[in-house]
């Protein structure tokens, strides 16, 4: 079995969390209170035992990371700058927009729901694209 990454975008009350392929092709996204995280990539890993932990390095990233601590499982830290708006392209990509709706640019368009999951997928992808990152061991 390859090996996955199990992407997260942290928040404060939601996270995104995204399960991705190497070459980059989503598997599944989810959308989980912070509260439920740690049960939900506990899945995850149970399912994709080989999986790498990538973590948003944002706002929430300290906590959720200490969270994680109790899987004793490595966690990437991957700048997560700008990706809410590479999460709507990425939204907009996997959902086509309505007649109307693809007359607008990306940003204007409105998201009939939140895209923190999207949001893990791009930081995936950044992954992907440039592997130097700092990684947290926890000892």
């Amino acid at each position: 079995m390859k090996k996955m990454l199990i992407a997260i975008d942290p928040g404060r009350d939601k996270c995104g969390l995204a399960i991705v392929q190497p070459d980059g092709e989503v598997l599944e996204l989810f959308l989980v209170r912070a509260t439920e995280l740690l049960e939900q990539v506990q899945i995850c890993l149970a399912k994709y035992p080989q999986s790498q932990i990538l973590l948003g390095d944002g706002t929430q990233s300290a906590g959720v990371q200490h969270s994680l601590a109790s899987l004793n499982q490595t966690v990437i830290l991957v700048d997560e700058r700008n990706t809410t708006l590479q999460a709507s392209e990425l939204y907009w990509h996997k959902n086509k927009p309505s007649f109307w709706q693809s007359l607008l640019p990306i940003r204007w368009r409105s998201l009939p729901e939140p895209v923190d999951a999207y949001a893990a997928w791009a930081i995936a992808l950044r992954f992907l694209q440039n592997t130097k990152y700092k990684i947290k061991t926890k000892k």
